[in-house]
């Protein structure tokens, strides 16, 4: 989930998400006569995170900073330059 406000110069957005993840292999290897099953499952860390930002448009100048929250916490700036 995703929302944004944004007035002339200045967005301000926010999300939140759930990361889901699961891996289930089944397989036999064969060398030659000999026959091994193999079976993996996985369960991933599912949790919630969430994000806040801020972008700020000066003439064809982007400026951004993201902070994001979940197991590990990070944070972005950065800059860039929009032609439309």
């Amino acid at each position: 989930i995703q929302a944004s406000a944004s007035i002339p110069i200045i967005t301000v957005y926010g999300g939140f998400g759930l990361e889901n993840s699961s891996l289930n292999v089944d397989y036999t290897y064969k060398d030659g006569e000999t026959n091994i099953p193999i079976s993996i499952n996985l369960e991933g860390n599912n949790k919630f995170r969430s994000n806040v930002g801020l972008r700020i448009k000066l003439l064809l100048l982007s400026v951004y900073a993201d902070y994001t929250m979940g197991e590990y916490e990070s944070y972005n700036v950065g800059a860039g330059f929009t032609f439309r």
